[in-house]
């Protein structure tokens, strides 16, 4: 091979490492759009200001500052149960209520800055007799200044942007606050059905008993050195058969010399009232 020759450079097969373009676009160029905006003319002038002051309010006034790497996984990892949805709720609200100083800010801005415009807009000094000796477009310019300002006093335009805004608002804030309210009446109901079995559970044996959780262990206690009318009571209050509770009972009577020390509750726990 001599200097003149190239040598071919064999490239490596990537069709199948690579996402294949949609055949839609084949033969277009990506890099040209066609997108541009509308053309801005009388009529479409009032939504024109309406999309650039609804784009200035968010680029000004919905600002939030991004969380963490560890904010965002301790958000997913936290256990998701009534209380973590609580926290959730009184988190969006007070979000709400910064979202609402800022919409009344935004406004009282506007608000003030059209009442300058207006007041600046009118000119009280010239006197009737030298309007008339005014040039006729002048005169028209005078004219469309007063029509604006007498307009401007007797409609109620701001009202119906606050109305506007804060409806937008209230709608965005009840679509997030009410799922999350659904979702912790679910919780607690379900937290109250776990608690409730949970307080049905009675050992069976003593054997039974050191397998059953602290909270439970207390309560069988308490039920066993009860007198008759009190262990009435706790039959009521926690759902229990007497079928239920006579096996463990009878090994309780049957051990009265260490039952609590067979059953692995101290005296400390004996007094603890978890009735």
């Amino acid at each position: 091979m001599n200097d003149t020759e190239t040598q071919e450079i064999p490239r490596p097969d990537i069709s199948a490492t690579l996402r294949r373009p949609n055949p839609v676009f084949e033969g277009q160029n990506g890099f040209e759009s066609d997108f541009h905006d509308e053309e801005i003319d009388d009529a479409h002038l009032h939504e024109a200001l309406e999309r650039h002051r609804l784009a200035q309010y968010i680029l000004t006034q919905k600002d939030r500052p991004i969380p963490t790497i560890e904010e965002m996984k301790a958000y997913l990892e936290k256990p998701e149960n009534s209380a973590s949805v609580k926290e959730e709720i009184q988190a969006l609200k007070e979000e709400h209520l910064e979202d609402l100083d800022r919409l009344y800010a935004a406004h009282a801005g506007e608000y003030t800055q059209e009442v300058l415009d207006l007041y600046y807009s009118k000119d009280d000094v010239l006197p009737a007799s030298d309007l008339a000796s005014q040039d006729p477009d002048n005169i028209e310019i005078y004219e469309k200044l007063d029509e604006y300002y007498e307009e401007f006093r007797q409609n109620h335009l701001f009202q119906s942007l606050w109305d506007t805004d804060y409806s937008v608002m209230r709608h965005t804030y009840l679509s997030r606050l009410l799922p999350l309210e659904r979702k912790r009446r679910e919780l607690e109901k379900e937290e109250e059905e776990a608690k409730r079995r949970r307080d049905a559970m009675f050992p069976m044996s003593a054997a039974d008993f050191t397998t059953k959780p602290g909270d439970v262990q207390l309560r069988a206690a308490r039920f066993l050195t009860a007198d008759a009318a009190k262990q009435e009571k706790m039959l009521a209050e926690f759902g229990w058969a007497w079928r239920q509770v006579d096996p463990l009972k009878a090994e309780f009577a049957s051990n009265v010399g260490s039952h609590l020390v067979s059953f692995g509750v101290s005296a400390d726990q004996k007094d603890f009232d978890i009735g």
